[in-house]
């Protein structure tokens, strides 16, 4: 996602919304990996010292209601967006003339209301993630690559927990509450730990 559809280069300025998530936290690395400036996103202020961690060269700590204020000296060249919902406008409006938007997520929302003029005034570029239709063979061939980016310290992956499978609810739990940093990850081993 980060070289192929947002073509991150150590020229961009990249901003990760949902930076403290499973997905985001990778991304901030990988950015941080190609030397582009990183500025990551989270919503609550104890997640900043961790986001930092990965790599992320500023740390924003805003909600919907106050993202566009805190973005308003930020001009990135790639956002991001995990979140959809009011971000995604948001993010539009932050973005650079022929900037790239990747959204690969609606965890804020499904819907939201988009800048249009600004879309096209702009020339940016709206890329969707669509690993769900990709076939067997490109999934293979990502993985692959993911894992000799990892293996290379291209990339790193967090992982907040592991939790036995019989943990699904409480994990459930932790997710909805944003009470997680990086992944977390079910042990289907059939341990009861």
């Amino acid at each position: 996602t980060v070289t192929e559809l947002g073509k991150v280069s150590g020229s961009d300025t990249v901003l990760v919304l949902g930076a403290s998530g499973g997905v985001g936290s990778v991304i901030v690395t990988a950015a941080h990996a190609l030397g582009a400036r990183v500025v990551a996103q989270t919503g609550q202020a104890a997640k900043r010292d961790w986001v930092a961690g990965l790599g992320a060269d500023e740390v924003i700590v805003a909600d919907e209601n106050s993202l566009a204020e805190a973005l308003r000296k930020v001009r990135p060249t790639v956002v991001f967006d995990p979140l959809g919902g009011p971000y995604t406008g948001i993010a539009i409006e932050a973005l650079q003339p022929r900037g790239r938007l990747v959204l690969f997520g609606t965890s804020a929302g499904p819907e939201g209301a988009l800048p249009l003029q600004l879309l096209y005034r702009k020339a940016l570029s709206l890329l969707g993630y669509a690993g769900l239709i990709e076939s067997d063979e490109t999934m293979a061939a990502a993985v692959t690559a993911a894992l000799k980016a990892q293996a290379s310290g291209q990339m790193s992956v967090s992982i907040d927990s592991v939790l036995p499978l019989l943990a699904v609810n409480d994990a459930f739990f932790r997710l909805r509450h944003r009470d997680v940093c990086g992944k977390l990850v079910l042990d289907t081993g059939g341990s009861t730990r």
